[in-house]
């Protein structure tokens, strides 16, 4: 059967610390039943990328902004899960969820976020050259 992928391009979420967040991703499904994906609901590729999107905003929302950096896998099974009977029920099986990046709105947060990196990777240096 036909497998396909739906990109899922600036979806907007808030965390549960309130950051406001751009998602991108994709989900990839593939039709086992034609007849189903046809009747069982209209426009089923627009459907399913409406129930995934709404799927990964909730399961965002009540996550901090750095649970939501540390577990995108987490989140990607968790979307997965959520996804897997509803399409059943409309001939699809999900293949993957995949979150391909997430973006804060707030220069402030960004910029926090690039001195939480550099400080991590000045530390990780440290430690490397006290073991040398």
């Amino acid at each position: 059967m036909r497998s396909t992928n739906l990109d899922i391009h600036q979806l907007d979420a808030y965390s549960k610390d309130k950051v406001r967040l751009s998602i991108d991703g994709y989900v990839s499904v593939r039709c086992v039943d034609p007849i189903k994906a046809c009747f069982a609901v209209a426009h089923c590729l627009e459907a399913i990328r409406v129930m995934a999107s709404s799927s990964a905003r909730t399961c965002v929302g009540k996550m901090t902004l750095q649970e939501i950096l540390d577990n995108r896998s987490m989140i990607s099974a968790k979307v997965q899960e959520d996804l897997v009977e509803d399409l059943k029920t409309w001939g699809f099986t999900i293949r993957t969820f995949e979150i391909k990046d997430v973006t804060a709105h707030s220069r402030k947060v960004q910029e926090a976020l690039k001195k939480q990196i550099n400080a991590e990777v000045a530390s990780k240096e440290k430690h490397i050259q006290a073991d040398s």
